[in-house]
Parts: C-alpha cells; sequence; structure tokens
C-alpha cells in the first residue's frame, strides 16, 4: 500500500510540475495581452521566451525573441538587445555559438555601465534540459516550424545550428550533419563568420564520429584559414576564441588550443578585458591539466591582473581565478598564497551566494589544512565544501573532497 501510494504522489507532482510551467507561460501571454509596447512589455517577452526554451517549445521561442528585439529597435531600448542575446545563448546552449551569444549580451550591457546586470548574466549560464523526452520535444517543434522561416535565413540558420547541436546529442550523426550542411551555407550567405566557425566545428565532430576523418581533416583547414576572410580584429579575435574552446572542450587537444587561445588574447590585447582575461585563464586551466603548475600559475596571474583593473564588472570571474591560482599554488606548496586566494574567492562567492565558487574556495582551504597536518580543520572546511558541492550536484567535486577526507 506504501508504494501506490508513493507512486501516485510521485505521478502527481509530475503533472503538477508539468502545469506549473504552463501555467507560467500562460500567465505571461495574458500580461502580455494587457501590456503596452514599452519596456515592461519586453522584459515580459524575455521572460516567456526564457519559459518556452526552458520546456523546449522552440518554435514559440524564436517566434517570441524575435517580437522582442523588433519593439526594442522600434523603442531604441539597447538593453533589450541583451535581452535577445541572452535568448539565443540560452537557445543555442554552451556550444561555441551559444557563447558568442552570450558574449554579446553582456557586452552590450557593459556599454550601457549596468555591471550587476551583467555579472548576473555571467553567473546565470545554464543549460536546458538533457532528458531524451525534451530533446524530442524541442526537435518536433523546431522542424514543424522551419517552413514558416524558409524566407527568412537569419531565423532559418539558427533553427539549422539547433537541430544539429540536438542531433549530435542524440548520436543521430547523419540527420546532424544534414543540418550542420545547411546552417554552414547559410551562415556563409549571411557573412555570419562565428555562425560559419561554429558550424565547421559541428563538421569536424560529426565527420569523426561518421568515420570520416578526411573530410573532417577539410574543415580543419578551412578553420586555418580563416585569418584571410575576417579583416575585423574582434570578428577574429571571438572566432580564434570559438576554436579554441571546442579543441580544448570536445577535442582535448591542448595544444591547438592553445595556439588559438593565444592568438585570441593578441588580436583583443586590452580591448576587451573579460575575453582577453577568460583565454589567459583558459590556458592556465589547460597547462593544470597537464600538470605544469608553474605555468598554469602564470597564466592564471595575467587573467588576474587583466580583470582586477575592472573590479566591480566581473566579480564571479575574478573569484574563479583566485580559485584556480589557489590550487596552483597548493600544487606548488606555496600554502600561505593560496590560502589567502582562496579566502579572497570565498568572501566574493559569500557576498554572491554562488554554492559552486564556495564550494571550490573551502574545499582549496581544506587541502591546504590537510598538507599542513591540522586534520580537525582540515575536515571542517571539506565537509563544508561537501555540503555546497552536494546542493549544486557537482559529482566530480564531491568524488575529490570524499577523497580528501578518506586520506
Amino acid at each position: 500500500m506504501k508504494i501506490s501510494t508513493i507512486l501516485l504522489f510521485l505521478l502527481l507532482l509530475s503533472f503538477s510540475s508539468q502545469g506549473q510551467s504552463v501555467s507560467r507561460i500562460d500567465s505571461l501571454k495574458t500580461l502580455l495581452q494587457n501590456t503596452k509596447a514599452d519596456t515592461t512589455q519586453i522584459q515580459l517577452l524575455h521572460q516567456l521566451s526564457q519559459q518556452c526554451i526552458l520546456n523546449g517549445y522552440f518554435h514559440l521561442a524564436l517566434q517570441t525573441n524575435e517580437k522582442l528585439i523588433d519593439i526594442s529597435k522600434k523603442a531604441k531600448y539597447t538593453k533589450g538587445e541583451s535581452f535577445y542575446y541572452q535568448n539565443l545563448s540560452f537557445f543555442h546552449q554552451k556550444n561555441e555559438l551559444g557563447f558568442y551569444y552570450h558574449w554579446k549580451a553582456i557586452k552590450i550591457l557593459q556599454k550601457l555601465e549596468l555591471f550587476s546586470e551583467a555579472q548576473r548574466v555571467w553567473d546565470g549560464y545554464r543549460n536546458y534540459s538533457s532528458s531524451q523526452e525534451y530533446k524530442k520535444r524541442a526537435i518536433d517543434s523546431l522542424e514543424q516550424c522551419l517552413p514558416s522561416y524558409t524566407e527568412n535565413k537569419v531565423i532559418s540558420a539558427e533553427i539549422y545550428k539547433v537541430l544539429t547541436y540536438l542531433y549530435i546529442q542524440r548520436n543521430q550523426y547523419d540527420k546532424a550533419f544534414n543540418y550542420q550542411q545547411q546552417a554552414f551555407e547559410l551562415y556563409k550567405k549571411n557573412n555570419h563568420h562565428q555562425g560559419v566557425v561554429s558550424s565547421s566545428l559541428n563538421a569536424i565532430t560529426i565527420l569523426e564520429k561518421l568515420n570520416q576523418p578526411q573530410k573532417a581533416l577539410e574543415y580543419s583547414l578551412q578553420l586555418v584559414e580563416i585569418e584571410k576572410n575576417i579583416k575585423n580584429t574582434d570578428e577574429l579575435g571571438i572566432c580564434f576564441h570559438l576554436i579554441g574552446h571546442f579543441y580544448y572542450r570536445v577535442q582535448n587537444r591542448y595544444a591547438l588550443s592553445i595556439e588559438y587561445f593565444l592568438k585570441a588574447v593578441e588580436l583583443v590585447n586590452n580591448k576587451d578585458f573579460v575575453l582577453q582575461s577568460l583565454d589567459l585563464f583558459n590556458i592556465g586551466l589547460l597547462y593544470r591539466n597537464q600538470d605544469y603548475h608553474t605555468k598554469a600559475t602564470e597564466y592564471f596571474i595575467k587573467a588576474k591582473e587583466v580583470i582586477e583593473k575592472h573590479p566591480s564588472e566581473c566579480m564571479i570571474h575574478m573569484a574563479e581565478i583566485y580559485n584556480a591560482l589557489g590550487f596552483s599554488l597548493i600544487s606548488e606548496n606555496k600554502l600561505k598564497e593560496a590560502f589567502n586566494y582562496h579566502l579572497k574567492a570565498n568572501q566574493i562567492a559569500e557576498k554572491d551566494k554562488d554554492k559552486l565558487l564556495l564550494a571550490q574556495s573551502l574545499d582549496g582551504i581544506g587541502q591546504i589544512y590537510l598538507k599542513q597536518e591540522k586534520y580537525k580543520e582540515a575536515l571542517e572546511y571539506l565537509f563544508r565544501s561537501l555540503k555546497y558541492s552536494e546542493d549544486v550536484n557537482n559529482q566530480i567535486l564531491n568524488s575529490y573532497i570524499y577523497l580528501y577526507i578518506a586520506e
């Protein structure tokens, strides 16, 4: 009897959650009907687009986002453009093009000197559901709406690109390649350099999975030629970042990744401190992953020096750098310096209530006490770290903390 009661409760909870999601969308639609075309309406459209993506209704999210940018341009409301790119980044996820739109949203807010909002966007980059049911709903909604956008090459390219990503996630590489080719051609016609680069990177992944290394190599060689096609150094800098990110996160080809990140740093120089610092930080991570801790520390310090010139604008990224520096310095046995950096990161994370950064900083302090054989203090900090790590369900960090506790 107990089992059936629990099952009934879970079923009711599931229906309740789905009902709440649909209810939220309906509520936003109702509010929009009674709101004039002003900044309030733009904010409601932003919320509606996010909710639609969250629930897999991608076609509605796209329609809503297009309406949002139209009204924003007519009202000359620049902040609305940031909302537009935030929605696109959520739409594309944490692949290369998703990062590009995320970066554009942050740059607009920084230009408007809305630094605290830019920080929230930095913190709020998230993934949608990874469930197969969700992906099927998202694919169905996009494939059904494709005929409506045959004349709109810009939106069609975005749809093809997201469909590519979703089919890669489902290991359906033939379908993914078909959509990748269509996205690539449209981005090329639209002179969307980041779209061309991101589609090329998708092609490399797909063709390697389809055991066609020669064709994959052709796309790799095309990427080498991008310097000839893009004259704007800012545009080229972000393209180099996307390629570096791909070789790092997707292919684990560290030497190539470092090469492209260094090219990006050289091009953006001090014109884009966010991208400059991020790529120096990424180079540091790549060296740390190979146990070159002195070299990692060198690049983390370079990233820190860039970001500390803009302390109010990227506090969370600063905390990430401080934690990374702390862990590298622990490996070099420079415990006093490491402690200071983890403490700085902890103070920022406490203020921002960022649980992952709190877990990392407390873990670092716990490791330092462990090396100093101060076991009581070590256990205190490691258990505190574990609490935050479990809250954000970071399995990798959890396993490391358990390992240190066992020691």
